[in-house]
């Protein structure tokens, strides 16, 4: 029973490692398009399809490195089998979902570092009616209101 768990889980690892491997290899080469599923994706990565293209390929490389972990760990769970082989498995996926995750984070760091400033276009290309940030762009002389 527990050799069967340890190959169900092996399978597991085996599937997220393809996936992995797909979005790092096609985010290293900026080919992956934003969309649902594939990706790192955050409200910074999601603003445009440069973010998007330049937080996978920051992130492309630590993507690949956790679908080599979790090739890795799925094959030596398949090996060993066994209660061993369970918590390979189980050790690879926790691993690869860590190294995705610390990396997914680093890349949208550079994505939110990478957007330009809202407020540096203020004004200038439609005015503040244009702008989310349309309270900020008043100045304190105007918001007191007309001078007597």
């Amino acid at each position: 029973m527990v050799t069967v768990a340890a190959l169900i889980f092996a399978a597991l690892a085996l599937v997220l490692a393809l996936v992995c491997l797909t979005a790092g290899v096609l985010g290293t080469v900026s080919r992956l398009p934003r969309n649902r599923w594939l990706g790192v994706r955050s409200a910074e990565t999601l603003q445009s399809d440069e973010a998007f293209v330049l937080a996978n390929r920051v992130a492309g490389p630590g993507v690949i490195c956790a679908g080599v972990v979790l090739t890795m760990g799925a094959a030596l769970a398949a090996a060993l089998g066994g209660g061993v082989g369970l918590i390979v498995a189980l050790a690879a996926i926790t691993v690869g979902i860590g190294i995705a995750g610390v990396v997914g984070s680093l890349a949208i760091r550079a994505a939110a570092a990478a957007a330009p400033d809202p407020a540096s276009d203020c004004g200038v290309s439609g005015g503040c009616t244009s702008c989310s940030l349309q309270s900020m762009c008043v100045t304190e002389d105007s918001a007191a209101g007309p001078k007597a």
